[in-house]
């Protein structure tokens, strides 16, 4: 009895160890896991204002520090909205070079749409027309760029914009995957942020579809005001990338989109066009 008592505590003790092991080997890996990315000179200094020629250091995914980097930018976000009287997601092809604190536009002209306020934007500075794309519901499915703009209390032809978030999926080559970034700027200084680089995927199944798409605007209906749904890339989800579930949803439906993003990414919020009014 006392052996088996003895040989009962020594594989507890064994077990615990190798867990033990197996969890240090993975931390280990975690931190092997970073990595240096050439996202190009360009997209450093829009981004982060870096000098040209350097490399962002980052964790390749799945990496949950870079997770709650993550959640802490989400909370950002989210205390940015409770104070907004609007929300304007405009889709990018490209990344963003124009970050305004307080625009001007025509008096009387209040934009009630993400089109409405890219022409407002347009009106300011004539670049704004290749920087951001027009779109009614779904922006074009190339489009890797979202600009979220935060509107506050504004005079009647001065809009007061309190934040500006960035989300940017680059493809890369050094090494070879998808660079994602997301930001905050304020009167146009870059605040906050998180990123997560997403190694290259081999993939031969052609169900498997980018992350796309970043953002999903609904117009007002009825009683039903204007609202978004918004998908931030994931850090702690590899690939970024998945799979198309087959559904029998016609083309356009939304709740296409909202099945084939569900398992991608934990970084998805409603979000109203006028958070003032609901």
């Amino acid at each position: 009895m006392e052996l088996l008592v003895t040989v009962g505590i020594a594989a507890g003790v064994i077990t615990a160890a190798v867990m033990l092991y197996a969890t240090i080997t993975e931390a280990r890996e975690s931190m092997d896991a970073r990595v240096e990315v050439d996202i190009g000179d360009a997209a450093a200094a829009g981004f982060y204002d870096l000098a040209a020629g350097t490399n962002i250091g980052t964790q390749a995914a799945p990496d949950f520090g870079r997770r709650m980097m993550a959640e802490e930018l989400r909370t950002s976000f989210l205390d940015d909205l409770k104070g907004a009287a609007g929300v304007f997601c405009l889709s990018r092809p490209t990344e963003a070079t124009l970050r305004w604190g307080l625009l001007q536009y025509t008096a009387g002209n209040v934009p009630t749409t993400p089109n409405g306020f890219r022409q407002a934007l347009i009106d300011a500075d004539g670049t704004a027309a290749a920087i951001f794309s027009a779109y009614t519901t779904v922006p074009p499915a190339n489009d890797t760029g979202l600009s979220i703009f935060l509107v506050g209390p504004s005079s009647s032809s001065e809009m007061n914009i309190t934040a500006i978030y960035e989300v940017d999926l680059l493809t890369v080559t050094s090494p070879a995957g998808v660079y994602a970034s997301v930001r905050r700027y304020e009167s146009g200084y870059f605040q906050e942020y998180y990123d997560v680089f997403y190694g290259e995927q081999e993939v031969a199944d052609t169900r498997v579809a980018d992350f796309s798409p970043l953002v999903r605007y609904f117009p007002a209906s009825g009683t039903i005001p204007a609202f978004y749904f918004v998908w931030w890339p994931d850090p702690g989800v590899w690939p970024l990338g998945g799979e198309v579930y087959a559904d029998n949803y016609a083309s356009g439906d939304p709740r296409k989109d909202y099945l084939n993003m569900g398992n991608r990414t934990s970084f998805f919020m409603v979000v109203p066009q006028f958070p003032s009014m609901q």
